[in-house]
C-alpha cells in the first residue's frame, strides 16, 4: 500500500493533556479557543486543551504542540495516521493522535517539533511554516531551483563578485549543477524548498557532507537563500534549525557554512542565530576565489 502524502500544519499555542475525576464531570475550564478533546472512561476524564486554561493543581502533562493533518480524507482511507506517525516514531520521538470528524491531529512535545518536521519532510510530506510550505526537493524541481538560485545569487553578490562570475554563473550552469545534485546519490544530502501556495520557490536550503578541508566530519550548509519577499517570517532561522537536526541525524558533530567575507549582512545574521566564526578559507574557484569566513554550529542535541 502506498502511504498518502500529507500536509502538516503546526498550530499556535502550548497544549496540555489533563486527567480529572469522572465524579465531577467535564470541567468548565476545558471549553475555549484552540483544539479541545474530551475523552471519558470509567476511571478518568482526559482533557486536551491549551495549557493556559488548566488550573495548576490539576494532574497534567504540558509542553505539547498540536499539528493538524490538513488534508481531508474519507473515514475509511487507509494509512493516514500511519503515514503521519511512522516517520516521527522512527526518529525516536513520542507522539499521540486525536481525531475529529474531518481531520487527524498529532501532539508532539514542543522541544521536538523541528525533529518531527524533519522526519516528515524526509518522508515526502509537506510542512507549513508561517505562510509557506516546506518540502523536500525532487529531480523535477531542477529548473525552478536553478532559476531561483541564479536570481538570489546575483542579487546577493552583485556588488562583491567579479562581473565574469556574475555572467558565467547563469541558468545553464546552475541547471547542470542541480541536475547532478538531485539525480545523484549524495550520501546524507538533503535539499529543502519553501514555496507559496502557488508553488513559487521562495526559499532554498541544501545540505551535504562538508567539503571544507578543515571540517571533514561536519555537515555543510552549501546553500541557504530566502527571497526578500518573505523576509521577516523567520524562514532562515527555521532552515538553520532543521539543518542542525539533519547534521545530528547524519552522525555529524557540527554544521558549517562558508560566508563571503564582505557579506556583512549574512555574517551578522548567522552570528545572531548562534553561529561561531571559527576559521577562514579561500574558495576553490575557478570563477571567483572569494575569501570566506567559516561559521559553525553544534549539531542539535
Amino acid at each position: 500500500m502506498t502511504e498518502p502524502k500529507l500536509l502538516l500544519r503546526p498550530m499556535q499555542g502550548d497544549y496540555a493533556v489533563s486527567r480529572v475525576s469522572p465524579d465531577n464531570g467535564v470541567p468548565d475550564w476545558a471549553s475555549g479557543s484552540g483544539l479541545v478533546t474530551v475523552t471519558q472512561a470509567e476511571d478518568e476524564i482526559s482533557v486536551l486543551c491549551l495549557s493556559q486554561r488548566v488550573p495548576p493543581q490539576v494532574e497534567q502533562s504540558a509542553g505539547w504542540t498540536a499539528v493538524q493533518v490538513s488534508n481531508l480524507f474519507d473515514f475509511d482511507q487507509p494509512g493516514v495516521v500511519l503515514a503521519a506517525a511512522r516517520p516521527v516514531s522512527e526518529a525516536g520521538l513520542g507522539i499521540f493522535v486525536v481525531s475529529t470528524f474531518y481531520r487527524d491531529y498529532l501532539l508532539i512535545q514542543h522541544r521536538s517539533l523541528r525533529r518531527a518536521e524533519l522526519a516528515w519532510l524526509q518522508a515526502g510530506h509537506r510542512v507549513q511554516a508561517q505562510s509557506l510550505l516546506l518540502r523536500r526537493a525532487t529531480p523535477e524541481d531542477c529548473d525552478r531551483i536553478a532559476e531561483f538560485h541564479v536570481r538570489m545569487w546575483r542579487q546577493t553578490y552583485r556588488d562583491m563578485a567579479p562581473d565574469a562570475a556574475i555572467r558565467a554563473l547563469d541558468f545553464g550552469r546552475r541547471q547542470a549543477q542541480w541536475r547532478a545534485r538531485l539525480a545523484g546519490s549524495r550520501h546524507h544530502a538533503l535539499t529543502l524548498l519553501a514555496q507559496d501556495d502557488q508553488g513559487q520557490i521562495l526559499g532554498l536550503c541544501d545540505l551535504a557532507r562538508s567539503e571544507i578541508a578543515a571540517f571533514p566530519e561536519a555537515m555543510e550548509l552549501t546553500n541557504l537563500y530566502v527571497d526578500t519577499a518573505v523576509s521577516g517570517l523567520g524562514m532562515g532561522r527555521h532552515f538553520l534549525r532543521l539543518a542542525q537536526h539533519w547534521a545530528q541525524r547524519s552522525g555529524r558533530s557540527d554544521l558549517v557554512l562558508a560566508v563571503v567575507r564582505q557579506n556583512d549582512a549574512a555574517l551578522g545574521f548567522y552570528r545572531a542565530c548562534g553561529g561561531d566564526p571559527v576559521a577562514t578559507s579561500l574558495d576553490k574557484g575557478p570563477l571567483w576565489r572569494s575569501e570566506n569566513v567559516i561559521m559553525r554550529w553544534p549539531s542539535a542535541l
